[in-house]
């Protein structure tokens, strides 16, 4: 996993990954029904559309099943979430996006020391985003944070985020 960059909130963090992935207006990205309210709202400001995936039988994260049947032409990424700790189905859902070349944003907000076949949760996806507000794990009163793990991204969320400090 790579370097960790800072933002004023996970939302924040959450829109620089959309953004640096291209997504906007007409896109549709697809994101569990059962997730905080932030997340949607990057999303739509992105310029996207949520697109809400039912949650897996017995279970608070995502069905990889109805992931497979709620991706169209739009579909531009997948936001698969940890719910509290519990990895997602990864083995299930990675499939199922990357058989529509769409890249997973994975929302570790309670998963911050979680992993999945030995690897750290947010090591998984193309890009991975953390917050630290009320309500979290880890509480700093605002904050949050994001991982690119493509290589092309990072560089162009990087060179971004120097800016925006300039």
């Amino acid at each position: 996993m790579r370097e960790r960059l800072l933002y004023y909130r996970g939302r924040v963090a959450l829109y620089d990954i959309l953004r640096q992935l291209g997504i906007g207006r007409g896109d549709e990205v697809l994101l569990q029904a059962f997730t905080c309210v932030a997340v949607p709202e990057a999303v739509m400001a992105a310029g996207a559309k949520p697109v809400w995936v039912d949650l897996a039988p017995g279970s608070l994260n995502l069905d990889a099943a109805d992931l497979a049947g709620k991706i169209t032409p739009r579909s531009k990424a997948v936001i698969v979430q940890h719910t509290f700790g519990v990895p997602a189905d990864l083995d299930a859902v990675l499939p199922a996006a990357e058989s529509r070349g769409l890249p997973v944003i994975e929302d570790c907000c309670h998963a911050l020391a979680s992993t999945h076949r030995g690897r750290p949760i947010g090591a998984v996806g193309v890009a991975a985003f953390w917050s630290y507000e009320w309500g979290k794990p880890v509480i700093a009163g605002l904050g949050g944070e994001a991982v690119f793990n493509d290589s092309s991204l990072d560089a162009r969320a990087r060179d971004g985020h120097a800016a925006s400090y300039q």
